[in-house]
């Protein structure tokens, strides 16, 4: 991975932003300014670094020569929670196949719409397919990978 560019795609994406779209309204930037410095046209200002370095979790130095706390790095990253809070039911599991196929099928329905939408209504769509999916699932109509 010889550039900022390839850097800056690989962190977004290990920080779970599935799309450049997703990440510039997380980032509160106008898409085509992050896109410009993920695809490599444009250069990246040192607060623009900063602010893309904290938002994904890693270092500037990472982003810049790849060198120091990469996505990769257990240090860097904060852990994950796995578990769905629920105020009916706040020790239920999360199912992560079920979890990722509502984060694409909620993306989907967004790249559907065609405008962005915020963060916390992609959240609210995420968890609104997640339990679709889990109803679902809770009457078999719905087959676990593998």
């Amino acid at each position: 991975m010889a550039h900022l560019s390839s850097r800056l795609k690989a962190a977004r994406e290990a920080a779970g932003y599935r799309t450049a779209t997703i990440a510039a309204e997380a980032l509160g930037v106008s898409y085509s300014t992050y896109a410009s410095h993920e695809n490599g046209s444009r250069g990246v200002s040192r607060p623009a670094l900063t602010q893309y370095a904290k938002r994904f979790k890693v270092t500037t130095d990472w982003l810049l020569s790849g060198r120091g706390g990469g996505p990769d790095d257990d240090d860097v990253l904060p852990q994950t929670n796995t578990t769905l809070v629920s105020s009916k039911n706040p020790d239920m599991e999360l199912d992560l196949d079920l979890f990722d196929q509502a984060t694409q099928a909620a993306d989907m329905i967004i790249e559907d719409y065609g405008r962005q939408v915020s963060l916390e209504k992609r959240h609210k769509l995420i968890q609104q397919q997640y339990h679709r999916l889990r109803a679902l699932k809770s009457k078999n109509l719905v087959k676990d990978k593998g």
